[in-house]
Order: structure tokens, then C-alpha cells, then sequence
């Protein structure tokens, strides 16, 4: 975690005024209505989506250009801007026949802009990189859903004492999703950094592309993960105060834990997966969900190229379907995480033509009766490449991007992997930012947990605590006690059996069983090891790895079997035995 600090807990943000932008040259004269694809009026995104931006000083890029006013810079590009993107200027609203959304367009009307101030330096608040000061949601609008349908955008621009400034950006989720609306932000800042024409241009014409088959067909089994309940809401639920936590890692940080997954599995896994695993089983294991209780990890997949054929370059629409791995909260706890890293990497393969057609499909066959992932989802996105870095309107690309909704695919407390703040110290392309929100009642747990993964740089998560001792006091007083024997069966050579793998299936008659070994026996126990240095390689690794997953493993002869194996591992040695081994 991050703990620099230096923002106050109270900020004061003077708004002086709320204007309107219209497009620079009217785009049409006559109303009309844009109808709306069918992944944009996807009931989950029936949300307004708040995010900021943070710049350093213009006058610091630019000092002889013409205005250094971060309003008029924005104001004005957005005025050009508009002009391709009008339907932001539009209003969405509900068609009476099935409820849907579809989007209004009139001439006359415009985007609304909050400018406003505040004294202090971004500097001195740590680049607005500490997501957790409440007075952080005050540099973004926060429209209600009302306004939010008549104003599905709305930007604020909050200029900072030392001349950088803040673009907090209000977006309602049916008009683009991530990529559709870094493609307006870029187009933008290509026009604010004096292009005479956008290098994408925007492109529409959704129902058509994205629209039903004729006859509708599903064809892919996605009532797996989704269900009918017309009166569930996702987002209306309330579990209780939730808080924003947000971790720094680095790539070279978790080389050694995504290695790990790899001589476990066979495998290897993207840092998304990987991570994504550990936090999803992280965030269920304190949160105290009932064993039997189904899980979901949600996470939405680029289909602009999945599709036959695919997306024109310029489509801003949401271009991004929901992928699920779904597991019971015992399952995902107990199994390694080498398997739940496996199951999100083989749900990424599902995600084809026919899984996108079937997805839209099954949206116009059964829109009315309420679609819904259910409880218990855990939404995943990954914004470090969706090309924030570029979104640069003359005095260089935001050196923080942070979101500020909680409302996602489903889920009310989702998890951001964000682009690295370019400020600190030491940032590289290899460093990247967590950002999960969490009920307030199970933030310290899970804290704990990713604290002591951050620690040991992504090695496999072990906790524990060296004691050093007085000379003259024995080190065998204690845990021997407990556990008189454990230390004598792991250094017995005519116990070879007990020690690895541990457990066995032993053949007599023409009759497999299962002979529980030392770690069967010691489930829920004590392990204690004297002279721990010493035992070989793979027997601490048998060690460490069925302490971290709870679980061991045996296989003989084509039969596997898997038994629980939690328990406390105690070691101890002599100084004059060398350093501790570095997997310990």
C-alpha cells in the first residue's frame, strides 16, 4: 500500500460557475433519435460512470501559449469536439414499448462544464494518487439518475493553486464504454493541441452492427452465469459502508509468484489472472460469505475484433461483453490458485463470435423478464491500456487517473488495475496501481492480506515471524510439547513415506486406499520442524505450499486425491546454521 500522505482530510472546492458547451458548428437542425445497441442498454449499465484526470502545471509545457487557462483549453476543444460526438449533447430516455434506452437528439443543446478552484498544490495532495480522502469525489460531478439521462455527460474542471488542474468527467454507461470514451477524451486533446481534424473518426450506426440475429438464437449456454428476476437490482442493495483501498505493485514484484503458478500448473497466467485470482479469493476469504454460496468473478472482454466482421476502428460504443468464472466460496478458498487463474484464462477462450451473438441475443429475447449475474459478484477491470497516457491537452498526459464509481458489471464493489501515477518516485511502465473497493467491516482483513503479499515482492504468501532467543535457553522447550513427535518422522529415513508427498494410496489385494500421512494427521494442528534449514528442497516446498493453499495433493497410479492441511508450521535452527533459506 501506499502510505504517503500528505492531503488534508478536509478540502474546500469553490465551484464559480456551470456553463454550457455546444458544439462549434450545429451538427443538425432537425430532433431525432439515435437508437441504442444492445450491450448499451445492458440493464448493468444502467449507471453513471465518474472518473478524474490529473495534470501537472501548463505554464510548466507551454509558456508561450497563448492561454495557460485550463478551462478554456477544455471548454474550447470540447466545442470542436462535439461537433463528431453529438449525441452527448442528447437525452436519453426510456421507450415505452419495452423499456429500453434510446438517445434524443435536439438541436440547441450542449454539455454542461463545472469550473471551479482550489488553493492548495496538487503536489500536497500527492497528485490526487490517495483515492481514499473522501473530498476527492468533490473534483467530479455527481449527477442523479435523473439529470444523469438528461445530461449523459457532464465535465468539471478544478484548477489547483500551483496552475495543474483536475478533469473529473460524469459518463453515463450507455452511451461508450472505457475505450469509447478515452476515443473522445483523445479526440479532444488532439484538437486542443492544434490538430485541424480528429485522427479516428467517431462512428455510430450501433443497432446495426451490435443489433439481434433475425431469429433471435442462443446458441451458447450464458444462462450459466445469468438468471431471470425481474425484481433484483444489483445496484440497489446496500452491505454497508464501503471504502476505497488501493495497492502499488510492480510487474518484477510478482515474476516470482506468477513463476510459482507456473511449475504448479504447467501454465503461465497474465498478471490479470494471476492477481486477479489472489485478490478474488482474498476479498471472499474475509468477507465471511457462507461456504455453499455461489461466487462470480465478472470481468468484461474488447469484443471489436471478436466479431465477424469486426467493429469499424472508429466504433465508441460499448465494444465490451461480461465473462464470468463461477465457483462456491469454500471452492474458490480451498482450491490452489493456480486453478482459479486457470478457469479465468480458459473463460477468456469462450469469448468468441457466436459467445457475443448469443450474449445480444439472449438481451432481445429476455430483456423484460430482468437479467442479472445475481449476488456475490466481483467485478474486474483492467484501465492500463486503454490509453489514458495519451489523453494529453498540450501540457503532457494525466499523471493520475483515478475512478470514483463503485457500480460495476453487477458489482458493488469492484476492483481497478490502474496505469501508474508518473509522479512518484521511481514509476516505470512495469508499475501499476490496485484500486478494489471494500465493505468498511472487512477493509483491515483484507489489508492484512495484501500487505503480507506486497512484502514478500509476490513470492508464494507465507506469513509468519522469526524470535530470536537468548543463548543458554533451548529451543525445544516448547513446541515439542505439542508436537513430540513430528520433528523425528521428518528426519526418520524409514519414514520416507510420511514425509513427501506425504500422504500415500497403497495397493494391497487389488485394493486402493487411502492411508492418511503426517500432513492428513496434522490438519488443524501443529507442525514443528527443528533444524528447519536443513530439511531438503522439495520438502519445504511440500511444506509451504500445503500451508498456503490449505491443501495437499497425492497421486499414485492414476489416482488423485486431494485433503485439507491447514495448520501452524513451526521451525526453528541454530545462527550457526547460515542464513534461512529464502523460501522460509
Amino acid at each position: 500500500m501506499n502510505h504517503k500522505n500528505t492531503s488534508p482530510t478536509t478540502m474546500e472546492v469553490k465551484i464559480s460557475e456551470t456553463t454550457t458547451v455546444y458544439p462549434s458548428t450545429p451538427p443538425f437542425h432537425h430532433h431525432h433519435i439515435l437508437p441504442l445497441s444492445l450491450l448499451d442498454t445492458d440493464p448493468n449499465l444502467h449507471v453513471t460512470f465518474r472518473y478524474l484526470r490529473a495534470y501537472v502545471s501548463t505554464n510548466h509545457h507551454h509558456p508561450t501559449a497563448a492561454t495557460t487557462d485550463p478551462f478554456h483549453i477544455i471548454t474550447t476543444a470540447l466545442s470542436a469536439t462535439l461537433l463528431h460526438y453529438y449525441p452527448f449533447t442528447g437525452t436519453l430516455r426510456r421507450r415505452h414499448v419495452d423499456g429500453r434506452l434510446e438517445l434524443h437528439c435536439a438541436a440547441g443543446k450542449g454539455v454542461p462544464v463545472v469550473r471551479a478552484n482550489v488553493d492548495c498544490s496538487l503536489d500536497s495532495v500527492n497528485y490526487l494518487d490517495d483515492p481514499a480522502e473522501n473530498w476527492i469525489e468533490t473534483l467530479v460531478p455527481d449527477p442523479n439518475p435523473d439529470d444523469a439521462l438528461k445530461n449523459p455527460l457532464v465535465l468539471q474542471v478544478t484548477t489547483f493553486g500551483c496552475g495543474g488542474y483536475s478533469l473529473g468527467a460524469s459518463v453515463h454507461h450507455s452511451l461508450c464504454d472505457g475505450l469509447g470514451a478515452t476515443q473522445f477524451f483523445n479526440g479532444m486533446a488532439e484538437l486542443a493541441r492544434g490538430a485541424s481534424q480528429l485522427s479516428v473518426e467517431p462512428v455510430w450506426d450501433r443497432a446495426r452492427l451490435l443489433g439481434p440475429r433475425d431469429p433471435p438464437r442462443v446458441e451458447f449456454p450464458v444462462h450459466e452465469f445469468l438468471r431471470l428476476d425481474k425484481g433484483f437490482s444489483p445496484y440497489s442493495s446496500s452491505s454497508g459502508p464501503v471504502v476505497r483501498e488501493c495497492f502499488h505493485l510492480r510487474e518484477e514484484w510478482l515474476d516470482p509468484f506468477k513463476g510459482f503458478l507456473r511449475e504448479r500448473s504447467g501454465s503461465s497466467y497474465t498478471t490479470f489472472e494471476a492477481l486477479g485470482a489472489f485478490i478474488w479469493q482474498t476479498r471472499v476469504k474475509t468477507s465471511g460469505i457462507p461456504g455453499d454460496a455461489k461466487v462470480k468473478f465478472a470481468y468484461s472482454i474488447n469484443i471489436r475484433k471478436l466479431v465477424n466482421p469486426p467493429l469499424p476502428a472508429g466504433y465508441w460504443g460499448n465494444g465490451c461483453i461480461a465473462m464470468y468464472v463461477q465457483l462456491t466460496a469454500e471452492d474458490l478458498i480451498h482450491q490452489p490458485i493456480w486453478e482459479t487463474a486457470e478457469l479465468i484464462k480458459k473463460s477468456k477462450r469462450k469469448a468468441n463470435n457466436e459467445y457475443v451473438h448469443s450474449f445480444i441475443d439472449f438481451q432481445e429475447l429476455h430483456y423484460a423478464e430482468g437479467i442479472t449475474a445475481g449476488e456475490r459478484v466481483s467485478g474486474f477491470t483492467d484501465w492500463r491500456h486503454l490509453g489514458h497516457s495519451t489523453v494529453d491537452f498540450g501540457s503532457g498526459g494525466p499523471v493520475t487517473v483515478l475512478p470514483l464509481s463503485r457500480n460495476l458489471l453487477g458489482s458493488t464493489e469492484p476492483c481497478f488495475f490502474l496505469p501508474y501515477s508518473s509522479t512518484n518516485e521511481g514509476s516505470d511502465k512495469d508499475a501499476f496501481k490496485v484500486l478494489v473497493y471494500l465493505r468498511e467491516t472487512f477493509v483491515n482483513d483484507f489489508r492484512a492480506e495484501m500487505d503480507k503479499f506486497r512484502r514478500s515482492n509476490g513470492r508464494k504468501f507465507y506469513g509468519g515471524i522469526a524470535i530470536p532467543v537468548k543463548k543458554g535457553m533451548s529451543r525445544m522447550t516448547t513446541p515439542p510439547r505439542i508436537c513430540n513427535d513430528i520433528a523425528r518422522k521428518l528426519a526418520s529415513k524409514e519414514n520416507q513415506r510420511l514425509v513427501y508427498p506425504f500422504s500415500a494410496i497403497v495397493g494391497q489385494e487389488g485394493v486402493k486406499a487411502f492411508e492418511p500421512g503426517l500432513l492428513a494427521k496434522t490438519n488443524r494442528g501443529i507442525v514443528y520442524v527443528d533444524e528447519v534449514n536443513f530439511l531438503d528442497d522439495h520438502l519445504v516446498d511440500v511444506l509451504l505450499d500445503s500451508a498456503a493453499s490449505g491443501w495437499n495433493t497425492v497421486e499414485r497410479e492414476g489416482i488423485s486425491i486431494s485433503h485439507p492441511t491447514r495448520f501452524i508450521l513451526i521451525g526453528s535452527g541454530n545462527p550457526e546454521e547460515g542464513e534461512l533459506r529464502p523460501q522460509l
